[in-house]
């Protein structure tokens, strides 16, 4: 039987109350940017004070210079207290505006069918139908106005206590799908498709890794210079560094009409321009290219799926696809950020672990790529021991057929008389017939 439950903006004041937390990332920024405007504020309101006092009593004359720092000051002052003044107001707004935001569509209010089966928890809405697996939720937790349903650390749906007739709900709740939420999901069922397939964006810095082990077999001993050279931080303390110096020269070449320090601080300028060009995508970011071609704003990177089959590995991109049979894959290489499916020390397709929806997935899609790449390589190594078996085997026959065979001698027989004796049996018979014929 569904469970029914209307709910209206005071449940979801209700559960927002009961389940955002106190402390949250959020609420420490927002203090501490009021604590840092209030100390700004009073320190330089204070010290503005303390200025223009000490300026009043020594009785000097005032002048705009003598009064630029207690100015100075006073500005800052009113600045930290109208920054203050600013954030309060806009955090205002903002709890104000998502508190309007979550009662302004049926997906939040209204009448909602829950459906309690073995596998899924089912939310029947106004305006739509949500469906989970048992196992995808983190738990089910009983507050003092309602049961909630946590999903990805966030509440994914909630059952007002006020609205159920049954007292040990959540007893039995916890009794017959609590298991399910402990032992978790497995994966197949949690994919539901194909285990072996990624869909992934494919950057530029996707192959760095397997780069430097590519580079590391030329470099030898001092392959690790390149790693220090290619470490990415290095490019932004570099522009840091190449903007300060150029600051710090300039101000000196103007103040001592120094012709070194002016061109140090062109240089300095120069490098930081060169970095901020060649290195654009890490410092405006990938959606806004210097360089803008006929594609832009849309995919500037490719999108690849990696799809592994009993045939081979199945690539497909923008515009065609590729299908590699096992043999050509020579290796799997696993890299602390993904993996990478070798065809050729120049041609290689990474995949990086961001685009598995787990550990499992992962582990599932590199075991199946090795097993299938292990076996390819035993095939054709039994495929090749058996093409030598044969190669061997047609010479001997050939040698065998372009040697002549020896001529065939019959033995004499073991109990022959010998040519002497046959002679003189065959004289003795010749006389016997003469004496019997005289």
């Amino acid at each position: 039987m569904p469970l029914r439950v209307d709910i209206d903006e005071s449940d979801l004041k209700s559960v927002t109350r009961e389940t955002q937390p106190r402390l949250s990332a959020a609420t420490v920024s927002f203090f501490a940017v009021l604590t840092f405007l209030c100390f700004t504020c009073l320190g330089a309101g204070y010290a503005a004070f303390v200025g223009v006092g000490g300026f009043i009593e020594s009785g000097a004359a005032f002048t705009p210079r003598g009064l630029l720092t207690p100015a100075t000051l006073t500005l800052l002052a009113l600045t930290g207290a109208g920054g203050f003044v600013a954030v309060i107001q806009e955090r205002k707004r903002l709890r104000e505006g998502e508190a309007k935001d979550r009662v302004k569509h049926g997906l939040t209010t209204g009448r909602f069918e829950f459906h309690f089966t073995d596998a899924f928890l089912i939310v029947k809405g106004p305006l739509a139908t949500r469906k989970v697996r048992w196992g995808t939720l983190n738990r089910i937790e009983e507050t003092k106005n309602n049961i909630v349903f946590w999903r990805r650390g966030r509440p994914y749906a909630f059952i007002p206590t006020n609205s159920l007739k049954d007292k040990g709900f959540y007893e039995r709740l916890q009794r017959v799908h609590g298991p399910a939420i402990e032992n978790k999901l497995s994966f197949d069922k949690d994919q539901e498709a194909n285990p072996h397939a990624v869909t992934f964006e494919w950057r530029k810095n996707d192959l760095q890794e397997y780069s430097a082990i590519y580079e590391a077999r030329f470099d030898g001993r001092l392959s690790f210079l390149r790693a220090i050279g290619e470490w990415r931080p290095w490019r932004p303390i570099l522009f840091a560094l190449a903007i300060q110096l150029s600051i710090g020269a300039g101000v000196i070449g103007v103040l001592s009409a120094s012709v070194a320090a002016m061109a140090i601080a062109f240089g300095a300028a120069a490098l930081a321009i060169s970095i901020f060009f060649l290195d654009a995508d890490y410092f405006r970011g990938p959606a806004h290219p210097l360089k803008r071609d006929k594609e832009w704003p849309f995919a500037q990177s490719e999108i690849i799926t990696v799809t592994l089959a009993d045939a081979g590995v199945f690539i497909h991109r923008a515009g065609g696809d590729e299908i590699y049979a096992w043999p050509l894959v020579s290796s799997l290489v696993e890299r602390p950020l993904g993996a990478y499916l070798v065809l050729s020390p120049r041609v290689v397709f990474p995949l990086p672990r961001r685009s598995f929806s787990n550990r499992v997935h992962y582990t599932s899609f590199v075991n199946f790529a090795r097993s299938n790449i292990d076996g390819a390589k035993n095939a054709v190594a039994a495929k090749s021991g058996d093409r030598v078996a044969r190669t061997l085997g047609a010479v001997r026959k050939k040698k065998a057929a372009k040697t002549p065979a020896a001529p065939q001698q019959t033995p004499a027989p073991t109990n022959a008389p010998s040519p002497a004796a046959l002679r003189a049996a065959l004289n003795g018979t010749k006389g016997r017939r003469r004496r019997a014929a005289r």
